[in-house]
């Protein structure tokens, strides 16, 4: 399993989005009937669980934004990965992220 690796500065919001497609890459559409659940730990996969986002699912898309910037974040390393489940209860995960919050550069004065 491929780790992709994001980065943006502690503090900025960041975007998630996850889209399904079966084992030969065809588009599965997630409609209502599917679940999405996010799990953000930090340090390595499987770390201290710091945030599960609440997904939406609209347009065939589950979504999320997390804000950086509050109080569980500090810069560093992360980790997340979904959980989508269909309507007959299998679970199918996606690869995991490597999310790197960059400190935040400040002017001298």
């Amino acid at each position: 399993m491929a780790i992709t690796t994001d980065e943006i500065v502690w503090g900025e919001t960041y975007d998630i989005s996850v889209s399904a497609q079966d084992t030969g890459g065809n588009p599965i559409t997630l409609d209502n009937t599917w679940s999405a659940a996010c799990r953000i730990t930090e340090d390595h996969i499987g770390g201290d669980i710091v945030l599960n986002p609440t997904m939406t699912i609209a347009a065939g898309v589950a979504t999320t934004t997390i804000d950086t910037g509050n109080a569980e974040f500090c810069y560093g390393t992360y980790y997340y990965d979904i959980r989508l489940t269909d309507a007959d209860g299998h679970d199918y995960w996606t690869s995991p992220v490597r999310l790197i919050l960059a400190n935040r550069n400040s002017p001298n004065t």
